[in-house]
């Protein structure tokens, strides 16, 4: 490199610095603490900048590390806001006014209150203190006291000077054995000056409220179980559907509002069971390709009494023309916007409700009650120290939502043995997960002992049972309990029917089978449907032609789940962009017998503005 370009980077570089300097340096610091039996510093920052040109003031930035902090006073104009970096937390103080330049020597005063937070370290107590780290600038005649309530070791008392992590030593006094004082003339750029003083384990007595917090989450708790323990016996209990056992489908409903009365839902089983249906009447062929491919035909036209929903699923298969491959037919849109909303509001709305409105309003009013529940009971939980409440109101989120799942898929339709086992067991493993975690972030803000772990069983348990019975809390109307115990009846029919039974009625009527595989299908029985009518003797359905030779019923169930695939990768998919769905610092006490420059709660630095 030439002479020329090296003086010009090392120009660019001077000025650099220059511009980056702040505009200031600090000719006096004086802090004075004490500290109480409480574990409270009430500060007192006496500071004295010379400004090297104008400026509206600066910004005090003060280290929290876990502590709480009250502003009491700042002797000129000031906003808080706050910040974090790798380090800790900040309280960032912008003193001065924007309306107002000042140049030269100018005073402030700070005061300010840090409650530190309890000491999770193993036998001592301890006060860990960032006084001042500067920046670009320097801080001359630093002088600090603090007192504590009583006596404490001299020995145990450190004060370090230097970069960040620095331990070079300060020398300090302890006055009337308890006071430390201590003077450092000067304190370059990007320095820190940290005072730690350690203490007997025990010595702050911080208040304990974990026996009030238990006692009020026990009680709480046992008082909302029973309030919607009530509500639920009253308003949200359902009675077992009478069953009754019927041979044919429930009168004028199709198999897609069977699929939706049986489970709460319509999904892609409910949309390939229509085409069946509609074969059945006549409606439209199913064509099958030599490779696997599915061509519908139309062959008529729905009555005009069908309703809105299957009149837009039906013109939503046949929007494209008469005759339509099902691998080229994407409905998705058309279910989302048109026909999924329809079918919900008829049976939200009128004598096709399916719910209870009275047991409805009140099912919103439990999951309003057990929201609260959660948000109190974090602050409940973490009463000794607030700064962990934000992480326990998350946790207890968390559980609250995969609990309702839980508890969710047994109210979609009538729960086997099986799933009521499955569902209960990860309710309850969610329960222990949420207590255990919350129990660990009560020991992380220095919370221990039995009373806590119970506290924190006792609030995981009690959401748990909350969110069972708000979303249990889903009464039927007289409309679906009737309509549902004569879907349980047929669906029982389909299932348990003998061969024997089944063979005099296809007998009757060849069409039989064929008259009820689409709600087989949707009551996720069409295997066993064919599986029974095997045997009887049938004419192959009029609706079907294709290059395979019907010789077994079980061609049936192939043939669904061959259409059922087909439909679900290509027509059931949404369009590319649209969603799928109908519906820093270290801890207290970690660094041993002594301390770095630059950690600790308190103090900071500052910054022009």
């Amino acid at each position: 490199m030439s002479t020329k370009k090296a003086f010009l980077v090392i120009l660019v570089l001077v000025l650099c610095q220059l511009l980056c300097a702040e505009s200031f340096d600090i000719v006096r610091a004086d802090f004075d603490i004490s500290v109480s039996e409480g574990g409270l510093l009430s500060v007192i920052e006496n500071l004295t900048l010379d400004y090297h040109e104008a400026s509206h003031g600066f910004y005090r930035d003060i280290p929290l590390d876990g502590a709480d902090i009250d502003i009491v006073s700042v002797s000129e104009d000031w906003q808080e806001s706050r910040w974090a970096d790798s380090h800790s937390s900040y309280v960032s103080l912008r003193i001065g006014s924007p309306d107002v330049l000042v140049e030269g020597v100018h005073d402030y005063t700070i005061v300010y209150n840090l409650q530190l937070p309890r000491d999770s370290a193993d036998g001592f107590d301890e006060v860990y203190i960032d006084l001042w780290t500067t920046g670009d600038y320097t801080v001359d005649n630093i002088i600090f006291s603090l007192a504590f309530p009583s006596d404490i070791d001299p020995n145990r008392v450190w004060a370090t000077t230097g970069a960040y992590g620095s331990t070079t030593p300060l020398e300090t006094v302890v006055d009337e054995g308890r006071i430390v004082k201590g003077h450092l003339k000067h304190l370059g750029p990007d320095s820190s000056l940290s005072l730690r003083v350690e203490l007997p384990d025990g010595y702050f007595a911080f208040r304990d409220w974990t026996v009030p917090a238990f006692v009020t989450s026990l009680a709480v708790t046992v008082g909302l179980i029973a309030l919607l323990g009530f509500l639920y016996n009253k308003y949200g209990r359902d009675s077992e559907p009478v069953s009754v056992v019927t041979f044919n489908p429930p009168h004028d409903l199709s198999p897609l509002e069977v699929g939706y009365l049986f489970d709460s839902s319509d999904d892609s089983r409910d949309y390939v069971a229509m085409l069946y249906y509609w074969a059945d009447k006549g409606l439209l062929t199913i064509e099958e390709g030599e490779d696997g491919s599915f061509t519908l035909h139309k062959k008529g036209e729905l009555d005009s009494s069908a309703p809105d929903y299957e009149a837009a699923l039906f013109q939503a298969f046949f929007r494209k023309g008469d005759d339509v491959a099902l691998e080229e037919t994407n409905i998705y849109s058309d279910v989302v916007d048109k026909v999924s909303p329809r079918l919900r509001l008829h049976f939200e709305k009128g004598g096709c409700a399916l719910y209870d409105r009275k047991a409805s309003r009140v099912r919103v009013l439990a999951f309003a009650i057990t929201a609260l529940y959660a948000a109190l009971m974090a602050a409940c939980s973490e009463i000794n120290d607030l700064s962990y409440g934000l992480f326990s109101l998350m946790c207890l989120g968390f559980q609250f939502l995969l609990c309702f799942l839980c508890f969710w898929t047994l109210t979609r339709k009538i729960p086997s043995r099986t799933q009521y086992v499955v569902s209960y067991s990860l309710a309850t493993f969610i329960t222990l997960a949420s207590a255990t975690l919350q129990a660990g972030i009560s020991t992380s803000a220095g919370l221990t002992g039995l009373l806590v772990r119970m506290m924190a069983l006792v609030v995981a348990t009690g959401l748990t049972v909350l969110c069972a019975l708000s979303t249990f809390m889903s009464r039927r109307s007289p409309y679906a309990q009737q309509v549902l115990g004569e879907i349980l009846g047929y669906r029982d029919f389909l299932e348990k029917v003998e061969v024997d039974k089944l063979r005099t009625m296809i007998d009757e009527d060849p069409d039989y089978f064929y008259h009820n595989l689409s709600y087989a299908i949707v009551l996720d029985l069409e295997e066993k449907w064919a599986r029974k009518a095997e045997d009887c003797v049938l004419r192959p359905a009029s609706w079907y032609s294709g290059p395979v030779d019907i010789e077994s019923f079980y061609f049936y169930h192939r043939l669904y789940h061959s259409m059922n695939d087909s439909f679900v990768s290509h027509c059931y998919v949404p369009p590319q962009g649209r969603g799928v769905g109908s519906f820093g610092g270290h801890s207290p006490g970690s660094f041993g017998s002594s301390g770095f420059s630059g950690g600790g709660i308190g103090g900071g630095g500052a910054r022009s503005w």
